[in-house]
């Protein structure tokens, strides 16, 4: 319909000249094969359903998102559909087998295999006679406790049963459980390998998340096994091409737009440093001397124990945290927040590092079925953290000031 009014206008026929409509005009292009439909789908079933409708309309699609789309590999390969990868396959699922394997690997304890010799000597020669001497019974009778002895263990046979009873409602999943979240977890993070293998052309993007989140989940598909050279492929030179822009960006050739990132060492590597930046044409040098990650925590840093934010804003609702801090300054824990876009409260993992006094955390959630990543900035004061936290949603992003506060007690009780 935008294609006839606008061809009657420029033939000279009469009637109205037509508005201009930015998505009628790229719907035309779409229709017309000049442009492919980016079509959002994790799932299989998603992803086929747009594919039968890319069929039923003649378009040309490719898949943003793709968190499922190994599973139908062999058909985006037949089909020539490319996939826009996001990465987002939630946060680690914990392997429920790890310890039981490291146990295997761990050889017998010398007290085990002392204990194993020594009991043959404790055991008594069944041929050997018992000393007839030696009485039967060399116990004398227990006194019967008093009515006072009854009430004072009375409160404590109380207690025991209390916990007891609170013991026996905890509730842990069956291995064949967390077995099974665990393979799915790996399923979706390995989809990258399982594309490549199949020959789907693919490419990372960040999606409603951040470039470095996006930079941080490849290098972990490098660490599980994908090619360094296949993964900076599909952050430049492949990603370029399935987007028609091969002929400015993704390489560095006479006539491409120097844009360029310049790293300290491997871009993929697990603590890569970013040295310079060219925008345009334009170098600007980053300050790499003093290394973040090598740099530990002082010695006054306590972090173990419970953590209540206040915010500038009020719209920020209630956060608080439950973390624990390694001897190197890797932080983790939980973070659990409650504003009013959400009906219930929402607990995440939460993870950082601390530098000097200085602490970053990070943590990413889905509310309402968008992904917010929250980063934490700022400086640590015995009980006080003050500093910035970024919200990062598809909408854009925002900043605010905080101030955390540990609960009373849980200093005391860490050192302790």
């Amino acid at each position: 319909w935008e294609a006839d009014l606008r061809e009657r206008w420029d033939s000279g026929r009469p009637g109205p000249r037509p508005a201009f409509d930015p998505d009628l005009r790229e719907g035309e292009a779409v229709l017309s094969g000049e442009r492919k439909l980016l079509c959002e789908a994790d799932s299989d079933d998603d992803i086929l359903r747009w594919l039968r409708l890319a069929d039923e309309w003649g378009v040309e699609i490719a898949i943003v998102g793709g968190r499922e789309a190994w599973r139908v590999a062999g058909v985006l390969r037949e089909r020539g559909v490319p996939v826009f990868l996001t990465l987002n396959w939630g946060d680690e699922v914990d392997d429920p087998d790890k310890d039981s394997k490291s146990e295997e690997d761990e050889e017998p304890s010398e007290s085990s295999e002392d204990s194993e010799m020594s009991a043959p000597e404790e055991t008594a020669d069944p041929e050997e006679p018992a000393d007839p001497e030696e009485p039967a019974d060399t116990e004398e009778p227990a006194e019967e406790p008093s009515e006072t002895d009854e009430e004072e263990a009375a409160p404590d046979d109380e207690e025991a049963s209390e916990d007891e009873e609170e013991d026996s409602w905890e509730y842990t999943e069956p291995l064949a459980v967390r077995q099974e979240k665990r393979a799915r977890w790996e399923e979706d993070r390995d989809g990258a390998l399982r594309l490549h293998e199949a020959g789907v052309n693919f490419a990372f993007c960040s999606g409603k998340s951040s470039a470095e989140k996006m930079l941080e989940k490849v290098r972990t598909l490098v660490e599980v096994g994908l090619s360094a050279e296949v993964a900076l492929s599909a952050l430049t030179t492949d990603a370029a091409a399935l987007l028609g822009l091969e002929g400015r960006v993704g390489a560095i050739k006479v006539g491409a737009i120097a844009n360029l990132c310049i790293w300290a060492g491997e871009p993929l590597a697990k603590k890569p440093r970013l040295a310079a930046v060219i925008v345009d044409g334009v170098l600007e040098e980053l300050d790499i001397e003093e290394d973040e990650e090598g740099e530990g925590p002082d010695e006054d840093i306590e972090l173990d124990g419970a953590w209540e934010y206040s915010f500038t804003n009020s719209d920020a609702g209630s956060i608080s945290m439950k973390i624990e801090m390694s001897e190197d300054g890797a932080v983790k824990g939980e973070i659990t927040v409650q504003n009013r876009f959400m009906e219930e409260p929402q607990t995440e993992k939460v993870s950082g590092r601390v530098s000097g006094k200085k602490l970053s955390l990070s943590s990413e959630m889905d509310i309402e079925g968008f992904v917010v990543e929250l980063e934490f900035e700022g400086e640590v004061n015995g009980d006080t953290y003050e500093g910035e936290v970024a919200w990062t949603f598809s909408g854009g992003s925002t900043e605010e000031a905080f101030t955390a506060k540990r609960k009373p007690g849980q200093r005391e009780e860490v050192q302790r």
